[in-house]
């Protein structure tokens, strides 16, 4: 505001800072952008500002809050939105899912308290799926009577890990003979399962290694044709004709014959793994549906347009 200018009321300085996240937006200052839009809903809370905050949050690959912010932009439109609004909502929705990824924890004891980067989990029960910013994330697993567990568990965006923690009971001291030490209580344990998603992701090298072995193999196979091609090449100098040829080449030419068929296998199982390789290459390149626009995919497929009026 500049100095000797009236007071504005909320209404007209929540439309300014709507205004100017609108022009952060069309030059792509995300960061701005979004501060301005959270800015201007926490003084009147609009849906155009919730609608281009989720925008800007989805371009800054925040997906946990674009979520919260798209539903939160459900709720006040309702009714109210045209179908092409709710339309662009649902696939800003899906934008921000895209960029999650999904925890399945299961817990025992079923009633144990789950605190994500030092806020508390509102899920509950033996199996919990959680959806998470992508990256690191600190977990604690609470409750009474039960040594804590703490784990750190890394997550990729559009991937889901399944997790098992299980909590072992608190050592009880009781009565006990003199001369007599307790016994040390258990460890607290945790299980980690691998999910499909996590194979793929361990097994992102196998590609590689079958271009390697592929590769490596046709490699023998060439020595092995120039071998072949070395012992024929006796053969034929010692009896070109091929026809009643001195019994001692017998050993040199069945060397030859032996060798072409050993250089056929190594290439033909070469050529296979190289082809197979080059073919888990190209499939794992391609987006999966529930990847889809994901942070590793650079920017979102789609994004709705900022709206322009407050």
């Amino acid at each position: 505001m500049e100095p000797g200018a009236p007071d504005q009321g909320p209404e007209e300085r929540a439309r300014l800072l709507f205004e100017q996240g609108v022009e952060a937006a069309r030059n792509r200052r995300w960061e701005e952008a979004e501060r301005l839009f959270s800015q201007s809903a926490s003084i009147v809370e609009r849906p155009s500002a919730l609608f281009n905050r989720a925008i800007a949050l989805i371009e800054l690959k925040r997906g946990s809050e674009a979520l919260a912010v798209v539903d939160r932009w459900l709720s006040i439109a309702g009714s109210r939105a045209t179908p092409a609004e709710a339309q662009e909502a649902a696939e800003l929705r899906q934008q921000a899912e895209a960029l999650l990824a999904t925890l399945v924890l299961s817990v025992r004891p079923p009633d144990a308290r789950v605190e994500i980067n030092g806020t508390r989990s509102p899920a509950s029960g033996p199996q919990r799926t959680l959806r998470l910013d992508p990256g690191a994330s600190e977990l604690l697993v609470t409750a009474d009577g039960y040594r804590s567990v703490r784990s750190r568990v890394e997550l990729l965006p559009g991937r889901t890990k399944e997790l098992q923690v299980e909590l072992q009971a608190e050592a009880r001291i009781g009565a006990r003979s003199p001369g007599t030490t307790a016994p040390r209580p258990p460890q607290p344990r945790r299980k980690a399962v691998e999910t499909r998603s996590e194979r793929a992701s361990s097994a992102g090298a196998l590609p590689y290694a079958l271009l390697a072995s592929g590769a490596g193999l046709v490699v023998a196979g060439a020595i092995t044709g120039l071998l072949a091609l070395d012992a024929d090449r006796d053969v034929s100098e010692a009896c070109p004709s091929r026809q009643d040829c001195d019994p001692s080449l017998r050993g040199r030419r069945d060397d030859a014959v032996t060798l072409a068929l050993a250089t056929d296998v190594l290439i033909g199982a070469g050529l296979a793994g190289l082809g197979t390789g080059w073919l888990l290459l190209e499939l794992g390149a391609k987006p999966s549906a529930g990847s889809a626009g994901s942070a590793s995919s650079g920017s979102p497929i789609f994004i709705a347009s900022v709206r322009r009026t407050w």
